[in-house]
């Protein structure tokens, strides 16, 4: 699951060398929607079947969080650098801690305060990096990975008492079904004139990749390590997840390492550690 969802943010850079991301997303959701869906009707043929008075509930977290959330993130990649994208999606359990004190789930005590302020001072530091001029970060970009990242984290709050009645694979089969039909107006509409032609095999490549591993295998492996893995060792792979995505983008994509960069990923991963670690 964390190689999978590392490398996504550095094969969706080179997608976007040739394919629009918006478009790229567009076309994830779908290919994610075909990859999916036989898995659920095998489900639903042993009697796994949803309940119409769930399907509303259901549509909001998947098509409203689950979606726009990997909308938001693919469009902010292409305004910021991977390493940005990397340290900001790391805010997700304090952001999930945040909104889970707000519905009553969780206390919030001395530790997670002083962990929530380091993440702040992180974000504040990472704002004033705008990377280098081959791979520039701007604010408009981080924020619409911020904007993803908030959407990840009520997926994840408001998704818990659905995954434990209905499971992973029916959550992903109405998110990405559902999205797959609301991106059909980006692909027929919006890219009508679009020429395919030039796109590249490496985008489509990626296209395959993200439809398949971080789509539907990683978030089928996430959700099932909610339920049964310790927090611990989830939180352990969530901490090496932004570290393997700066190198992999240093090396992979040539972007600079500054210390700027350095220097705020370790406050908000110093802060996430802190806040997860503090006392329940």
């Amino acid at each position: 699951m964390t190689l999978t969802w590392a490398i996504n943010p550095i094969v969706a850079k080179i997608a976007m060398g040739t394919l629009p991301p918006l478009l790229l997303a567009a076309l994830r959701t779908v290919g994610a929607g075909l990859v999916i869906l036989p898995l659920y009707l095998r489900e639903r043929s042993a009697g796994r079947s949803i309940l119409m008075r769930d399907w509303p509930r259901l549509l909001f977290i998947g098509l409203v969080l689950q979606i726009s959330n990997q909308a938001l993130f693919i469009v902010g990649l292409q305004h910021t650098s991977v390493g940005h994208g990397a340290f900001l999606f790391t805010l997700s359990p304090v952001l999930v801690l945040l909104m889970a004190a707000a519905l009553g789930q969780e206390q919030v005590g001395w530790r997670k305060v002083g962990g929530m302020l380091l993440c702040l001072a992180g974000v504040g530091l990472l704002s004033s990096d705008r990377g280098d001029s081959d791979a520039p970060a701007t604010l408009y970009g981080d924020g619409l990975v911020l904007a993803g990242t908030v959407m990840f984290a009520a997926f994840t709050v408001l998704s818990k008492n659905e995954r434990g009645r209905y499971g992973s694979v029916a959550l992903n089969t109405v998110a990405y079904c559902s999205g797959a039909v609301v991106y059909q107006m980006v692909i027929w509409f919006l890219y009508a004139d679009f020429d395919y032609s030039t796109v590249s095999w490496q985008a489509w490549a990626a296209v395959a990749y993200m439809s398949t591993l971080p789509a539907v295998a990683g978030y089928l492996i996430y959700q099932w390590a909610l339920g049964h893995a310790p927090a611990s060792k989830i939180a352990v792979l969530q901490y090496v997840q932004p570290l393997l995505i700066v190198v992999m983008g240093a090396f992979l994509l040539g972007e600079k390492i500054t210390a700027a960069l350095s220097l705020s990923g370790g406050l908000i991963l110093a802060g996430v550690v802190l806040a997860e670690r503090a006392p329940r």
